[in-house]
């Protein structure tokens, strides 16, 4: 967390240095969407059987700005129903164009899990309210790192291929309560090809987490004062190793649109 606000830091400063030599551009979007479940015992995605905006709506606010010579910084501040309407910085990054088809970002970015990652939160730009979360369902969405975007051509298709390297160690949900996780030395890989009306997306990724279960400690503990050591080293999540990978396609046919994805965690 540290690292990141560095980087917001960093950021805020490029915006103040270029405020009067650069045009800042500024977007934003919205989702307001209630819903509540049929069942007065069921929750789903955050509704129960109490009709309620909060759980799917959100409002971003977006700021963009060209430094020139290639480089430029963007940020994007989102506020979320399901969170209190707390503002909180989805994206700060410093972006470099090393050529026509090649992009550096260095900061807070999305990392590229899904089809729809890069506009996760647009629900505009999708055909559901939001996305499945049986599929959509990582702890974290966003890293502190480095990313790579090269797009290019092969033949008659479009190619895009984007690299990321970094650490997430925001709060998570896990069990039902926030835990102080650490998604360390994430690694991640995506290639996607387009011709025309279809495109095809295949995606891996890694990191070394370490998930805190301290309800949990006293029977880790239990085991490791045994002869056994290793189940209790084996049962705690502690560095341990953690891979990510998808596969999709969508088949644009005019007044028919197929698409699908798979992911294992």
């Amino acid at each position: 967390m540290a690292l990141f606000k560095k980087l917001l830091l960093v950021c805020c400063l490029l915006f103040s240095w270029q405020a009067s030599a650069a045009e800042i551009d500024f977007s934003g979007f919205a989702t307001i969407a209630g819903g509540l479940t049929s069942d007065d015992d069921e929750t789903l995605a955050g509704y129960d059987n109490e009709f309620s905006f909060d759980a799917g709506s959100l409002i971003a606010l977006q700021a963009s700005s060209d430094l020139g010579n290639g480089w430029g910084v963007t940020t994007q501040l989102l506020a979320r129903g399901s969170e209190a309407w707390d503002l909180n910085a989805e994206w700060a990054y410093v972006s470099y164009d090393a050529s026509d088809n090649w992009r550096l970002l260095f900061g807070r970015q999305r990392g590229p899990f899904y089809m729809y990652s890069d506009f996760l939160d647009v629900s505009y730009a999708y055909h559901w309210i939001k996305p499945p979360t049986n599929v959509y369902s990582l702890p974290f969405d966003v890293f502190d790192g480095i990313g790579s975007i090269y797009s290019g051509s092969m033949g008659d298709f479009d190619t895009t291929f984007q690299l990321a390297y970094g650490r997430n160690n925001d709060a998570a949900v896990f069990l039902g309560e926030e835990r102080d996780t650490d998604f360390a030395n994430f690694f991640s890989a995506s290639y996607t090809i387009n011709m025309d009306w279809f495109t095809m997306r295949a995606s891996y990724a890694e990191a070394e987490l370490t998930i805190p279960f301290d309800e949990f400690t006293p029977l880790f503990d239990g085991w490791r004062a045994t002869p056994f050591t290793s189940i209790g080293d084996e049962l705690e999540i502690a560095g341990d190793k953690g891979t990510f990978a998808s596969v999709g396609f969508t088949a644009d046919l005019e007044s028919i649109l197929i698409l699908g994805e798979f992911a294992q965690v």
